[in-house]
């Protein structure tokens, strides 16, 4: 429940119309949005739960099958990185994972 309620409040607030470019501001929900991901596959959340958060999410705030598709390739790659196991590892990886994905949104997900 608590992974549900973390990617929830974050998918909510970077739920945008998908033929709108992203601001800064918006792309930076994205950087937010990519900790979260990354946070959630640090600490061992299965996958699973990441996908019923964003499904869950997409039901109380629809969004274009694209859009979706962007939030669920976002998990995906997050979850193909591995798990660190110590706590500096997984802190650094989940602050570059955010920075990357605040980049790809910047660079209009090129």
């Amino acid at each position: 429940m608590k992974a549900y309620v973390c990617i929830a409040f974050v998918l909510s607030s970077v739920f945008v119309s998908p033929a709108a470019a992203y601001t800064t501001q918006e792309c930076g929900d994205w950087n937010e949005f990519g900790q979260v991901v990354m946070y959630m596959r640090q600490k061992g959340v299965p996958i699973s739960e990441a996908y019923q958060a964003a499904s869950q999410t997409q039901k109380e705030n629809p969004v274009s099958k694209s859009e979706l598709e962007l939030y669920l390739n976002v998990i995906n790659y997050a979850y193909s990185f591995p798990v660190q196991h110590s706590y500096r590892k997984a802190t650094n990886v989940t602050i570059e994972f955010g920075k990357e994905i605040y980049s790809m949104c910047v660079a209009g997900w090129e």
